[in-house]
């Protein structure tokens, strides 16, 4: 079985919490917490610049369309990135601590590109002749040859298959060009 990246990091970073909490590794590695903390932001920064380059090299078989939470996931990095540039400032006119008003002002600016470079959660690929749809825990496979017809409304794409039943992809959120395009690129593989 194969583990995703940010799965494995997850959980080594929630034992890490634990190891620290019934070790405590500041007693034994000099300034601790500012090494957690740089490697935090440095980690976050790379998955930053991993989310452009999804975005930039996005496969033509493939194709990425908001979700009903996408709204809110999409703003939250830039109001946290926002509370986290201004807290730095604070630091550093407060407490004139310089290193941490710059290693705060980093996590910031990485927040706020993390709201620029946001990827949509609902997914539609094509693979060989079948149609995938995904859109959180929701999956399913489609074959193109079994679509008779394709209805999107700005909730759901509504397929109707050749054996008279129906399949709903729902919880999106599509405007007229959106649905345009899905139109576009669900019927260019038929």
């Amino acid at each position: 079985m194969k583990i995703k990246l940010d799965v494995f990091f997850t959980v080594f970073f929630f034992v890490f919490i634990v190891l620290d909490y019934f070790i405590g590794f500041e007693k034994y590695i000099p300034n601790y917490y500012i090494l957690v903390l740089n490697s935090w932001i440095l980690l976050y920064v790379f998955d930053v610049i991993g989310d452009r380059k999804k975005i930039k090299n996005t496969p033509k078989n493939e194709m990425r369309i908001n979700s009903n939470n996408d709204n809110y996931f999409a703003v939250l990095p830039f109001i946290i990135g926002a509370i986290i540039v201004f807290v730095s400032c604070i630091f550093f006119l407060v407490n004139k601590n310089f290193a941490l008003s710059i290693i705060l002002f980093i996590a910031g600016i990485a927040n706020i590109l993390r709201g620029i470079y946001f990827i949509p959660s609902a997914l539609i690929r094509k693979e060989d002749s079948q149609l995938y749809l995904e859109n959180g825990k929701v999956k399913k496979t489609i074959p193109h040859e079994q679509i008779e017809s394709i209805n999107c409304s700005s909730r759901d794409i509504k397929f109707i298959l050749k054996d008279e039943t129906s399949y709903i992809f729902s919880h999106l959120e599509l405007n007229e060009m959106t649905i345009t395009k899905i139109n576009d690129f669900i019927n260019t593989s038929r």
